[in-house]
């Protein structure tokens, strides 16, 4: 751990459990290899997050789980980032138990799957296509290995529906992924795959989807770290023309950078997880990160030099993990577009006096 950017989000105990047993399991090694992680990682990380208990981190104690909240969850999944966790964490321990009251009965019995770990859920964002014979293929799911329900966020006229299906009676094509930490599959579902709907409006979705950016942010802090904290020990050790080449300016400035970088992240992550209702706090926050994590896990391949762009190396795992994150749900690219129109909004509400406060924050600033 490089002291100074990996403080608790809320227990200093959680994360160090986390951490010891995320490191014995973690994938590195195996992936280096050419192992196959729906095979060899996805079910053994999922039964390590079960018996841990951490799938029940968001479900209530009535149900079954533990009752806390994103904090705990913030120090779980930061360690997962680090250490490669293969699994849809976030969307099933998280985002799978704050749509289980809209989804009526099927949501209680669901909230028991989750916080045993029988309930795992992929994840569709691609609009769905029909076929002849009243079957219909999702032709996009991230983490359907294993999945036992597929969460698809389908549009509609006026927001978006989130549908959740069995994938009892499904057949999955495996397809090739960018980031093998996380496997993909089109999945052909069954004539009766569908058993909860709730459709909400953009607004009502983004407020769903607050504790996955928030968690995504999470991660990619976590992965901006592992990636920071390799590249240090690498120039520390590799020498060029008689010395360490960490004592070469040009190298110090990427790493003072990359410092920096993630410095800066971790403080707009614990600020969003301090404020899990602040939509602003959420989505900056994981524009920030995911803009550090993609720099960093860039600088740790060219620090390693030509063995950075082997397979070998596990550099490239980081990298392709964080390049999938800032693509996810629509991309930080949108995210940060609702952000400033948000904030340009609010520069052009005007008070009774016909001054926006906002405005005068802003002058006073100035």
């Amino acid at each position: 751990m490089t002291q100074g950017i990996s403080p608790a989000y809320s227990d200093q105990m959680l994360r160090d459990a986390a951490a010891r047993r995320l490191a014995e399991a973690a994938p590195n090694a195996g992936l280096a290899q050419g192992a196959d992680a729906s095979t060899a990682f996805v079910e053994s990380h999922w039964r390590l997050a079960a018996e841990m208990g951490w799938t029940g981190i968001a479900v209530p104690e009535s149900h079954g789980g533990l009752g806390l909240g994103i904090a705990e969850a913030a120090d779980i999944v930061e360690e997962m980032g680090a250490q490669l966790f293969c699994g849809p964490y976030a969307l099933s321990a998280v985002l799978l138990p704050g749509l289980a009251p809209q989804f009526g009965a099927v949501g209680d019995e669901l909230l028991r799957g989750v916080a045993e770990g029988s309930v795992r859920v992929g994840l569709a964002t691609a609009e769905m296509l029909s076929l002849p014979g009243e079957r219909s293929v999702l032709p996009l799911v991230e983490h359907a290995t294993g999945a036992s329900h597929i969460l698809h966020l389908a549009r509609e006229e006026k927001g978006i529906a989130f549908v959740l299906y069995r994938t009892a009676g499904a057949t999955f094509q495996a397809l090739q992924a960018m980031d093998p930490t996380t496997p993909i599959a089109s999945v052909t579902l069954a004539p009766d795959a569908e058993i909860a709907r709730a459709s909400c409006s953009h607004d009502q979705a983004e407020r769903v989807l607050l504790p996955v950016h928030i968690l995504t942010a999470v991660e990619l802090v976590g992965i901006a770290r592992a990636a920071f904290e390799r590249a240090v020990a690498h120039v520390r050790q590799r020498r060029q023309f008689g010395e360490v080449i960490g004592r070469f300016q040009a190298i110090k400035h990427r790493l003072a950078d990359g410092y920096t970088l993630l410095s800066h992240a971790r403080l707009a992550v614990s600020d969003a997880v301090l404020r899990p209702g602040d939509i602003d706090a959420a989505q900056i926050a994981r524009v920030i990160a995911a803009d550090a994590a993609m720099k960093i896990t860039s600088d740790c391949i060219q620090l390693h030099g030509g063995m950075g762009f082997s397979w070998e190396t596990d550099a490239h795992f980081y990298l392709k993990r964080a390049r999938r994150l800032h693509a996810s749900f629509g991309g930080t690219a949108a995210l940060r577009k609702r952000a400033g129109d948000r904030f340009i909004e609010s520069l052009l509400t005007t008070d009774s006096d016909g001054f926006s406060e906002a405005g005068a924050g802003r002058e006073e600033v100035v």
